[in-house]
């Protein structure tokens, strides 16, 4: 084998090397979409945490990114939403993160303030009684402002006695409030199984 012929070998071999590691490479990069839910949101994706700063794209709408396996983190941004952090992790396949966060907690507050007239009507409406054998609290909204949960206390014009409290759930539906849960002690997922648990949860511990 001639000294032209060796080297020709070798820079063949070195090429097919570096061409098989540019694929390994590229192989390790899966494809990751992610499923922006609302139009007013962009997300920046970290690798690691947030506290690493290595921030590796930003989306304004659905798409994809190429990521290497490992753990991330996506930060999405808007005015009305909660902005913590999302955490995943990208394995050996392609996958979708799905981007879908609630209201902040100062928008819900917002909500509720402009909603409870409407509200209060339609648990009045429906039980003329709670106008003047309850009061009726405030309240709290969830997901997004599309369920209120309130509790109703008895007013037996006694300070010192402890008096019943019951609670009542509503959604909208259609622009309207509609009482989905009649007021009761105890509201519980069996009698309601279409009401979040968590919000039957929730509203029963107040």
């Amino acid at each position: 084998m001639s000294k032209k012929q060796l080297i020709t070998i070798i820079t063949i071999l070195v090429i097919a090397i570096i061409g098989l590691a540019v694929v390994f490479y590229l192989n390790t990069f899966k494809v990751v979409r992610f499923d922006i839910r609302h139009d007013d949101i962009t997300i920046d994706v970290y690798s690691g945490s947030t506290n690493n700063n290595q921030k590796i794209g930003s989306l304004d709408a659905s798409g994809e990114l190429k990521l290497q396996a490992g753990d991330y983190t996506v930060v999405p941004s808007g005015d009305k939403y909660n902005n913590a952090p999302i955490s995943f992790t990208v394995k050996n396949t392609d996958t979708t993160i799905t981007i879908n966060p609630e209201y902040s907690q100062a928008y819900r507050d917002a909500i509720l303030k402009a909603e409870m007239d409407a509200i209060n009507k339609v648990i009045s409406d429906t039980y003329p009684s709670v106008i003047n054998g309850f009061d009726i609290n405030p309240g709290y909204v969830y997901e997004n402002a599309t369920w209120y949960a309130t509790t109703l206390k008895q007013d037996i014009g006694h300070p010192t006695e402890v008096s019943d409290v019951y609670r009542t759930v509503l959604k909208k539906e259609d622009g309207k409030w509609v009482i989905k849960a009649k007021p009761a002690l105890v509201l519980s997922s069996k009698d309601y199984p279409q009401i979040p648990v968590d919000i039957l949860r929730d509203i029963n511990r107040k």
